[in-house]
């Protein structure tokens, strides 16, 4: 929490220093986590039963149960799918802003770059969304984490997943309906 805290003072003094329009939020009480990386999500609730960015989300397929981030309007949101093993296969992300922008850049202009990167650089599907807030588009990814034993991901299930996904988030910001679902 201290350093969400330090980047926010760090981000206000440099918009005064050079004249930037900045709207600082409110305070920051508390910081979620959402743990991504993790081989295993035995804290994870139901898919039926999931709070969070993954309310929307149905059951299908292998997933069982969901790991999120709380709603609002963070500029980054995540959704982890986690199969019937314990173990996550999907992730759902939501980016806005300057994170939507590098977003963009990065799976323009280096798609083959590792899936352990921590912004999604390889993806399944892809969509955008205009925002009415704020002059750059959002971006919502889904990727795969792959296993020796699993079998290929079950597309048709990723891209509803997306569309559910990005939908709910686009609506809590403002923004219109998500376009341009594309796939690698």
């Amino acid at each position: 929490m201290r350093l969400a805290r330090f980047a926010t003072r760090t981000a206000q003094a440099g918009a005064r220093e050079y004249g930037c329009d900045a709207r600082p939020g409110g305070r920051i009480d508390r910081v979620e986590s959402l743990d991504h990386g993790r081989e295993s999500y035995p804290d994870a609730s139901a898919l039926a039963k999931a709070d969070g960015t993954c309310t929307v989300i149905t059951p299908g397929w292998l997933i069982t149960r969901a790991h999120g981030t709380e709603t609002g309007r963070a500029p980054v949101e995540d959704c982890l799918l986690i199969d019937n093993k314990d173990r996550p296969l999907f992730r759902l992300s939501a980016y806005y802003g300057t994170f939507a922008d590098d977003q963009r850049f990065k799976t323009q202009t280096t798609p083959d770059l590792p899936k352990s990167k921590p912004l999604l650089t390889d993806y399944l599907f892809r969509a955008e969304a205009t925002c009415l807030d704020s002059p750059r588009p959002a971006v919502f990814a889904i990727d795969y984490r792959e296993y020796d034993d699993d079998p290929k991901p079950q597309l048709r299930y990723a891209r509803a997943a997306l569309r559910q996904f990005a939908v709910q988030s686009a609506a809590r910001h403002s923004c219109g309906p998500p376009n341009g679902l594309t796939g690698l």
